[in-house]
Order: structure tokens, then sequence, then C-alpha cells
């Protein structure tokens, strides 16, 4: 495919061919492509979905997921001392 027809692509149809392509899977499990503007993709296998983690907010939300029972466990430890 030339350079003008890549161009000439709609984004979801670069998106699609971004997540059709295998070496954007690492592990099979993880997907990172820049070029996919989507920040939740279909995995490839099952009916979840997964995260884009080329993009920016993705990688906010997934630390966000892995801080929250942190914190949650912090707050109840100190409320359990304090009564």
């Amino acid at each position: 495919m030339s350079q003008s027809e890549i161009k000439n692509l709609s984004q979801k149809e670069i998106d699609e061919r971004e997540w059709s392509n295998p070496q954007n899977w690492h592990w099979a499990f993880f997907y990172f492509s820049r070029k996919d503007s989507r920040t939740f993709v279909p995995k490839r296998l099952g009916f979840y979905y997964t995260m884009n983690f080329a993009r920016r907010g993705t990688l906010w939300f997934f630390l966000f997921l892995l801080l929250l029972p942190l914190a949650i466990i912090g707050i109840m430890q100190v409320w359990l001392l304090t009564r």
C-alpha cells in the first residue's frame, strides 16, 4: 500500500488495520499502537476489552486501578488503629 493510499484511509480503517497487526500485540494480551485512536479495544480472544497502552490516559487509568486498592487498605488500617 502506497503512502497516498494510507493517507486516504479513515481513522476507523487505520484503527482496524492496527488492531489486526500482530506486532501491536505483546504477549497476546497487551495492545500498544500509537496510530490507533482508541483507548479501549476489543481483545483478540474473548468478548472483553483491553486498553491501548500507547495512549497517555491509559497509563494513568492503569496506575489508578493499581493504587486504588492500596489506598483503601491504607485508609482502613489508619481507621482501625484510631478506633
